[in-house]
């Protein structure tokens, strides 16, 4: 849903590289655990906040505001019951389980930090047109107009 709003304002997508991407895969089939549910919450604590500025910015159009709802209404389910899993979990942990699950959840969150930053550097910079003349595609976003 996202990916086309983007598509159809003319917003480029901000893939982290290749090599992010198979990480993320490879985590995806082997995380367990604590570890796993945090590492989610790492990257959607953070979407979380940016999807409800978003909902609540009258300069944004209401398409996107409206999906910044939708996806702040779905993402609360899972993201509560992530902290209740980790929170049933933690307890009977040992103290080495919960060692590695620090460790793994501290890595993820330096690579999700790292390529959210990255990503937020590029749509910056690209929020203008080339040349620096005019609105570019994410400027006309936030203002509301049609791309």
């Amino acid at each position: 849903m996202f990916a086309r709003s983007a598509e159809k304002l003319g917003v480029p997508s901000y893939q982290p590289p290749p090599s992010i991407l198979r990480l993320g895969k490879i985590f995806a089939a082997t995380g367990d655990g604590p570890s796993a549910y945090a590492a989610i919450l790492v990257a959607e604590e953070v979407l979380d906040i940016f999807q409800r500025d978003l909902m609540k910015d009258e300069r944004v159009q209401p398409l996107i505001r409206a999906g910044s709802q939708i996806h702040v209404v779905e993402e609360a389910r899972h993201m509560r019951f992530a902290r209740e899993e980790i929170a049933r979990r933690a307890p009977k942990m040992s103290f080495w389980q919960r060692r590695k699950h620090r460790t793994v959840v501290a890595s993820v969150a330096a690579i999700i930090a790292d390529n959210l930053g990255a990503a937020a550097g590029v749509r910056q910079r690209g929020s203008r047109s080339p040349g620096g003349q005019g609105r570019g595609p994410v400027e006309r976003a936030l203002r509301g107009e049609a791309p």
